[in-house]
């Protein structure tokens, strides 16, 4: 009755295993492929660091020893079942022979003396009574394994606890843990009650669940907890040029169900030593037990069918013969104490680390994530802080922002923190704790408009970040100097935007890693360092609105009535702008190579990016109402021909996650047009947005 089910099973274990493979390999392919997100961000869109090659090599050949044992559990299921007994008859004979070779290369020197040869049957004999399946005292062993699952098991749920994995996967991993533990207690206390092929199956059972099953059911809830609004950002693309801020994928997501994608998928991966260990270490424990099933069924059915020759194989194999009535030694049933208080004792455990470190993460909703701990020590273990407001709709709410200041310094203190994202936000200070947070992968701050923000970061700020694959500092107008890049070893995307005080942009040495670098609006800068150390990752470069480095020499003839490079104070373009085409250092020959390999997305024309800086008028006249129309001047007074000013017609809109405000972009009115005709994003309000083609 097994044999269709069985076969199901290990086909399935088998095309897993494989996968996991690609995965070890692609871990962002793989990604993408599952979630159809090859297309966006460059194919970047995880932004999933690789493991180191020696772990990638080893999981990937641990889990190809994985497949080669579930192919022969195949090849015996459909080959080899009807040869079986032959075989274990052979087995049989020569397994003295076996151990005796492998005795004589592990001690050469020792004389098979006839002493020896019964030392040697002696142990051999012992050990056949503890693995083999007639063994008498094949209870403890199996009791004995059955402790290095309960042990594998266990670490991978307080792996599990420390990641931060959701609630409800925590409670489904413990439950069977508890289960797991449970039918030990069944096992010990049916005594000689339970067969060989019994406790196999049972064991094999719980071994499919926690290697295989459960990974699945992690893949299928990531899967499943993950949004996107695809036809959005689909649009963004179509309206907007190349290098808009619109057009990247990453923003247009929610930023919550990004994280805790990563979070669930990662588990997958084999990214330490310890990871490793329990992944081979579970999926191997499950390959020996299923090959224990076949084999036992396969012996089962030929003494059924074969029972002539057993009874003939019995008088010199009696083992064989009597393979269900053997006496087996029974396990006291107190031992089935102890298996009892684990299991209570880990459903406790699970239970007492998710109420404790809600608890203690209770006073702060920014933390989406926290790892669950037995004792929190009082403070919060947060993982994934975000705060981010990408709508603000009022001037009120926009020059009373909260102050998030004291909140990220708290929740730094635990050091755990791996993502921060702060969105129009105030930061008025560096959080000195956040220097702690060693393992960010994401980092994320974007200031106000209007308002001072950072105004300084340590100077050794990223040297001990190898993790951090994502950087975006925004809107930090009075930040005069960014800290060296060096510990960046792992960043793949970095974004720097409206940061007006900067002069200098640090090496670029440490960044070979890195596959976006987006450059917007730093109006102070003259001139880029040299970009050569990117050049085998770099996909994409972005210099993107007022960048001096476009027209003072630097990259080619110098132009000082560029809009670029022309003094305007609105506009923090600086008055000492000078020509540097004859002042060294100047861009490279592999820097301008990759500067004309994106001259989509470099010094663009300057006419569809000059921004516009939010103001009260402009943020009123919208009265917090999406998409309405308005009118407003542009900094260019624009007369009828008779002296009068002419205001031009805006849409009040959120750009660039700033306030609500009336912006005379035509981009942005063309968006919602499409937006609207296509039935993509908010549903229309045809009393607002007729003039948009809204009809209701």
């Amino acid at each position: 009755m097994l044999g269709p089910p069985l076969l199901f099973v290990v086909v399935v274990c088998n095309l897993w295993t494989t996968w996991l493979i690609v995965l070890t390999f692609a871990p962002s392919w793989t990604a993408n492929y599952l979630m159809n997100t090859e297309g966006y961000d460059d194919g970047n869109f995880w932004l999933i660091i690789e493991s180191e090659p020696w772990i990638q090599a080893l999981s990937g050949f641990g889990l190809l020893i994985i497949v080669v044992c579930y192919v022969y559990v195949l090849v015996t299921m459909l080959f080899w079942r009807n040869k079986q007994r032959g075989v274990d008859s052979a087995r049989l004979k020569s397994r003295h022979s076996r151990w005796q070779t492998v005795l004589l290369i592990l001690l050469p020197r020792v004389r098979m003396s006839a002493k020896w040869r019964h030392h040697q049957n002696t142990l051999i004999a012992s050990w056949n009574d503890l693995t083999g399946f007639n063994g008498c005292n094949r209870k403890f062993w199996n009791l004995w394994l059955k402790c290095i699952d309960l042990t594998l098991q266990t670490i991978a749920l307080i792996h599990m606890l420390e990641s931060g994995f959701p609630s409800a996967l925590n409670y489904g991993y413990v439950v069977l843990l508890a289960a797991n533990a449970l039918s030990c207690v069944v096992m010990i206390w049916l005594g000689a009650l339970s067969s060989a092929f019994f406790e196999v199956l049972v064991d094999t059972i719980f071994d499919l669940l926690f290697a295989v099953v459960f990974p699945i059911v992690v893949l299928v809830y990531c899967y499943s907890t993950f949004e996107f609004d695809r036809e959005v950002l689909e649009l963004n693309v179509a309206v907007f040029p190349a290098g808009s801020f619109e057009r990247q994928a990453r923003m247009v997501a929610n930023p919550s169900e990004l994280f805790l994608f990563r979070t669930s998928f990662d588990s997958l991966r084999t990214q330490t030593p310890l990871e490793f260990l329990l992944r081979i270490g579970m999926n191997l424990s499950f390959c020996n037990r299923l090959k224990r099933v076949v084999e036992i069924q396969i012996a089962r059915r030929t003494r059924l069918g074969r029972s002539s020759a057993m009874a003939r194989w019995g008088s010199r194999y009696p083992s064989l013969a009597n393979l269900t009535r053997y006496h087996h030694h029974r396990v006291p049933r107190w031992l089935a104490i102890p298996f009892v208080m684990f299991g209570v004792a880990v459903l406790v455990y699970t239970k007492r680390s998710e109420t404790a470190s809600a608890s203690a993460c209770a006073s702060y909703p920014e933390c989406i994530t926290y790892a669950r701990r037995w004792r929190p020590t009082g403070l919060c273990p947060c993982l994934i802080l975000v705060n981010a407001d990408k709508s603000p709709r009022t001037y009120d709410e926009w020059m009373h922002s909260v102050d998030m200041t004291s909140v990220v310094a708290e929740l730094a203190k635990s050091g755990d923190l791996r993502v921060l994202q702060l969105i129009n936000r105030r930061l008025t200070e560096f959080p000195a704790p956040l220097r702690r947070c060693t393992d960010l992968k994401h980092m994320h701050i974007e200031g106000k408009s209007g308002f001072r923000n950072l105004e300084s970061l340590p100077e050794a700020f990223f040297a001990g970040m190898p993790t951090l694959a994502y950087l975006h500092l925004g809107v930090h107008p009075y930040l005069p100097k960014l800290p060296s890049f060096r510990g960046l070893t792992n960043i793949k995307r970095m974004m720097l935007a409206c940061l007006f005080g900067i002069t200098e942009i640090p090496s670029m040495d440490p960044l070979s890693k890195l596959e976006r670098l987006n450059l917007v609006y730093l109006s102070g800068v003259p001139r880029l360092p040299d970009l050569t150390p990117l050049r085998r990752q770099l996909r994409t470069l972005t210099l993107y609105r007022p960048n001096q480095a476009c027209c003072n020499g630097f990259i080619g003839a110098c132009n000082l009535s560029h809009p670029y490079c022309a003094a305007n104070a609105p506009l923090y373009i600086p008055s000492d702008v000078r020509c540097i085409q004859d002042e060294a250092p100047l861009a490279t020959t592999t820097t301008l190579e990759i500067m004309r390999a994106n001259a989509k997305t470099v010094c663009q024309d300057p006419t569809l990016q000059i921004p516009e800086t939010p103001t009260k008028d402009s943020i009123d006249t919208c009265q917090g109402v999406s998409y309405r129309k308005c009118q407003r001047f542009r900094d260019a007074a624009v007369d009828d021909g008779n002296g009068t000013r002419v205001p031009d017609t805006g849409i009040c809109f959120n750009t660039r996650m700033q306030v609500l405000t009336c912006t005379l972009d035509p981009l942005k009115v063309t968006l919602r047009k499409q937006q609207i005709l296509h039935r993509v994003g908010p549903v229309c309000d045809p009393e607002v947005e007729a003039w948009l083609g809204c009809t209701g």
